[in-house]
């Protein structure tokens, strides 16, 4: 079966045209539209669907679950309890271990020597280590050679002062049988996929508005589009993008449409196999709504901010981290 990938033109109101594809859908196929969980990117997004949803209807509705996947616990993703993982040390407790063991090193090798300045180190030091953790990186095996050898020396001094986080840091964790909160929510998302790819749901499950995805978000999503009732569903992918522009995307990482290529890759879905979002899913295909996007060279096309301006919540409706105050 092919997966299942819809996108939605930068030209439409993402959350609009999303919202009347469920109830679409869910009339299509007879069932009620309150039946099935949708995610989205996070909880910003979430909340703006939930509008979206009553002017689509025009009216009051009974919703599906809508649950933001950038703060995905075990009631967002409906995991059963008693799941066998190690919990998520707190962030407060992180960030003040953190501090801590910078303080320690007393100046050396730059360090800062004031609580104040620590703290604010540690906050970049726990953002360091999730997003390693989501891009599925070992520090320990990858900072040391991620310079020219002519910059060696100086590097091992930050090398040595990143040792808080490539060798003091894990021991720590281990200490306690905890892991960080990126982590733990990787193990979630890869939890979520097993139990989904080994007992499907009866429901229907959309995984939406993604532009790039890490590894673990990566992997659920291609388990979602397999599903019978499974759809993923892109913002702004563009399907007049030349060929040879698409090829090269892997080589332009910057590019607005790279994620877009290194998620269908990770899908296993061709590009030409993702259609748009025009019509409930189940039902033929047909030509897309409005009139297809210029390439993004093209003269007089608009900037990618001001096509998203008609739903503001979804400019910056990109998985990020769960992070607490």
């Amino acid at each position: 079966m092919i997966p299942k990938v819809r996108f939605v033109g930068a030209d439409r109101p993402f959350l609009l045209e999303l919202a009347r594809a469920w109830l679409e859908t869910a009339a299509h196929a007879g069932r009620d539209p309150a039946d099935g969980v949708l995610f989205l990117p996070t909880r910003r997004a979430a909340r703006a669907a939930a509008a979206a949803f009553l002017e689509a209807k025009g009216g009051p509705l009974i919703m599906p679950r809508i649950a933001a996947i950038g703060a995905a616990d075990e009631a967002a993703l409906g995991i059963l309890a008693g799941l066998d993982l190690p919990p998520a040390i707190a962030a407060e407790e992180r960030r003040t271990i953190l501090a801590r063991l910078i303080l320690s090193m007393g100046g050396r090798d730059g360090a800062p020597t004031t609580l104040a300045a620590a703290l604010l180190l540690a906050d970049d030091l726990a953002l360091l280590l999730d997003t390693a953790a989501q891009a599925e990186i070992e520090l320990a095996d990858t900072l040391p050679g991620i310079v020219a050898p002519e910059l060696a020396e100086h590097w091992q001094r930050t090398l040595d002062f990143l040792s808080i986080v490539t060798r003091a840091w894990p021991t720590i964790l281990a200490e306690r049988g905890a892991v960080d909160p990126a982590v733990r929510q990787r193990m979630l998302l890869d939890a979520q996929a097993e139990r989904w790819r080994l007992a499907p749901p009866s429901h229907p499950v959309w995984l939406a508005g993604l532009a790039a995805a890490p590894p673990a978000l990566s992997r659920l999503a291609r388990v979602v589009a397999s599903l019978d009732q499974g759809c993923v569903v892109l913002p702004g992918f563009d399907p007049d993008l030349p060929d040879e522009a698409w090829s090269m995307l892997d080589r332009t990482p910057s590019h607005p449409q790279a994620g877009f290529r290194r998620l269908a890759e990770a899908i296993g879905v061709q590009r030409a196999e993702i259609h748009p979002l025009h019509a409930p899913l189940g039902a033929p295909l047909h030509a897309p709504l409005g009139a297809p996007l210029p390439p993004p060279w093209a003269p007089g096309r608009r900037p990618a901010g001001r096509a998203g301006s008609r739903c503001s919540a979804m400019r910056s409706c990109r998985f990020r981290p769960r992070r607490r105050a």
